[in-house]
């Protein structure tokens, strides 16, 4: 999917730069040939290809400038977030739930209701994925974690439904988290 994104956007691009350097080439190479100077008519034409072509440019220049916003944007928050002193630890917890991705084990439950009142210690018992969904929280015991707000307690199951790759867990988490409000 990635890749057939990346091809779509390459084809519009190539072919905006495609009508760039054929406008260039045009006016470069052609212009004079095309329209001689000579007359009104030829005058007129002249006008209107150039306030065509003007319109074209105007739109790549927009486009140009939207993308160069997106990219200062995108290299702020990049910046924003490699200073962040919680990267290593985000870095660590996604590096562990890489490692753990499919490979939960069996759920210890298939219940998905009320996914409110559940907790992690509700659907596995492996200490290490359970080391992963938590991973950097000091007390990772169950009144800790029940301590914690209902928010975070759906991301921490949102992290866990997502390893066991159970649509119909995901599901519910997220189905939870839309009537909070959370998502």
């Amino acid at each position: 999917m990635k890749y057939l994104v990346e091809q779509a956007y390459r084809k519009v691009e190539f072919k905006s730069v495609d009508e760039l350097v054929a406008i260039r080439n045009f006016l470069a190479h052609q212009f004079g040939l095309r329209y001689p100077l000579q007359d009104e008519e030829n005058c007129a034409s002249a006008m209107a290809y150039l306030e065509e072509a003007k319109a074209k440019l105007k739109t790549h220049i927009e486009q140009l400038n939207f993308e160069v916003k997106m990219f200062q944007t995108i290299r702020q928050e990049a910046c924003s977030l490699a200073s962040s002193p919680d990267l290593p630890m985000a870095m660590e917890r996604l590096r562990r739930a890489g490692e753990l991705k499919g490979k939960i084990g069996k759920l210890k439950t298939y219940d998905f209701s009320n996914m409110a009142n559940r907790t992690i210690f509700d659907f596995t018992d492996r200490q290490d994925v359970i080391d992963a969904v938590l991973y950097g929280e000091g007390d990772i015991t169950l009144d800790a974690y029940m301590a914690k707000p209902i928010e975070v307690r759906l991301a921490n199951l949102q992290g866990l439904a997502e390893l066991s790759e159970n649509r119909n867990f995901v599901e519910a988490v997220r189905k939870q988290q839309r009537k909070l409000g959370v998502v």
